[in-house]
């Protein structure tokens, strides 16, 4: 004897074999984000320039993007300005900066936010690296074959490097041919180098002015109460 399915069954096993799938809401994405390096020094602004958009534009929602930034260190500030929400799609740039030249340097996790009208709330991770800013030294570091000190009137050899533990502070290794070191302290703004009084083999030197020109290191020194120069190239 066949089984008889009732009428009603047949119907809903119909509705459920034909019933339509939701449609999916398509998603944004930001562009352009990535790690970020800055040096802490006031002068130092890094930006990183993003996009919000969706890939399908056609059936893209009508909706407002908010981003905010957290987690930033003590010192290191992002402009509020590049934080407003703005409807999909724009771009803005992010402009990470030291406040006062005293982050401290080392590796941090902040986090970017992003909140959409329409769309859940996302989170992105970055990467930001805080670093000393390179010894301004640089220009004035090296060795010199030809050094004449107006002094002594003799030629000599005589070679600047930065001090291991002290930021812009130089030695000389072979100051005015004595055969004694000395040290001299570079402003990085001025660019004028400071010998502080400093005695080597009974005599007080100290001095300063350098000017730095064509491969040409140029000293005003007192030995004493003595003024002369010193020329190294």
């Amino acid at each position: 004897m066949k089984k008889i399915i009732p009428i009603f069954c047949m119907f809903f096993l119909l509705l459920a074999g034909c019933k339509k799938k939701p449609a999916i809401t398509p998603d944004y994405g930001i562009y352009g984000l990535h790690d970020i390096s800055i040096v802490n020094s006031p002068s130092e602004i890094v930006t990183t320039p993003i996009s919000v958009k969706y890939e399908n534009t056609g059936a893209a929602p009508d909706e407002v993007i908010g981003i905010k930034v957290s987690g930033l260190p003590a010192n290191i500030a992002v402009d509020t300005g590049a934080l407003k929400a703005s409807r999909t799609p724009f771009s803005t740039s992010l402009d990470f900066y030291d406040t006062s030249g005293g982050a401290i340097p080392g590796v941090y996790i902040i986090t970017l936010t992003t909140e959409g009208t329409i769309s859940n709330t996302k989170t992105y991770r970055i990467r930001l690296t805080i670093t000393d800013p390179p010894p301004c030294t640089s220009g004035i570091t090296g060795r010199y074959h030809y050094c004449y000190s107006y002094y002594t009137g003799v030629s000599y050899t005589d070679s600047v490097y930065n001090d291991p533990s002290e930021v812009n502070k130089v030695w000389f290794t072979n100051f005015n041919n004595t055969g004694v070191a000395a040290y001299g302290l570079l402003n990085c703004y001025t660019m004028y180098l400071d010998i502080p009084a400093q005695v080597i083999k009974g005599v007080t030197y100290q001095g300063g002015n350098v000017c730095k020109d064509n491969q040409v290191l140029s000293l005003n020194v007192y030995a004493g109460t003595t003024g002369f120069a010193i020329s190294m190239h």
